[in-house]
């Protein structure tokens, strides 16, 4: 159960975000801020995890590092 911790926070945050995004002021909602910290915080926590269970799986793993990639290429464009 507690590998699934942190999916079943990250389907919450994403909901949050979703319901947030409906709103024409989230961009500059604190909340979405907020939510979107938690939701990196928890990518961080899963990082080790998803290595170490994908590590017999070069696919998959690839997959992963893509999205972290991604994901650090986006906090580049926003440091600019």
């Amino acid at each position: 159960m507690k590998d699934e911790e942190p999916i079943s926070k990250m389907d919450f945050i994403a909901d949050e975000i979703e319901y947030l995004q409906d709103d024409p002021n989230a961009p500059s909602d604190p909340k979405l801020a907020a939510l979107l910290d938690k939701g990196m915080a928890i990518v961080n926590q899963l990082d080790p995890i998803i290595r170490e269970k994908y590590r017999d799986d070069p696919e998959t793993l690839a997959e992963w590092e893509e999205a972290i990639r991604m994901r650090d290429d986006s906090e580049d464009d926003k440091a600019r």
